[in-house]
């Protein structure tokens, strides 16, 4: 009985640690000034739009092509996107998918080349009512 017991709570203890762990990311991610992907530096929606809640990040590395992925929470949905693609596009980044904000869902696509030779960075979004989630993308390629 002691050693379940002990044992149920390691579990409990070490859930609670991980739990703990996984707010602070999300939280430390809301609060991003720029994505990064290598050396290349992208503004974060948060830095155009305010910040918004995180409910999920990811990471992968696949066949050479790294990505990372942001999931929002907004109740402007429309006006964050309309905002953050403007902003982009007023830094350089081309559309490379169309974009019809008033489709709900919906999604888009823009790229920019690389600050390293032979490379592009794509930034895609996909959207729904009250959330949106960012695919930053960087792998080889051109873009004109």
């Amino acid at each position: 009985m002691k050693k379940s017991l002990c044992f149920t709570t390691s579990v409990l203890l070490m859930l609670a640690f991980i739990l703990t762990g996984c707010g602070a990311v999300l939280e430390e991610a809301a609060k991003l000034s720029e994505y990064e992907a290598g050396d290349d530096r992208i503004p974060s929606i948060t830095s155009v739009v305010g910040e918004r809640e995180v409910t999920g990040v990811e990471s992968s590395v696949k066949n050479g092509i790294v990505s990372k992925q942001y999931t929002y929470v907004s109740n402007s949905v429309y006006d964050d996107l309309l905002a953050y693609v403007s902003a982009l596009m007023e830094d350089g980044w081309l559309v490379t998918k169309d974009i019809d904000l008033k489709v709900v869902p919906g999604s888009g696509e823009l790229g920019k080349k690389s600050s390293e030779e032979g490379q592009i960075v794509l930034l895609s979004f996909a959207y729904e009512d009250s959330k949106y989630t960012i695919n930053i993308t960087k792998g080889k390629g051109t873009i004109e």
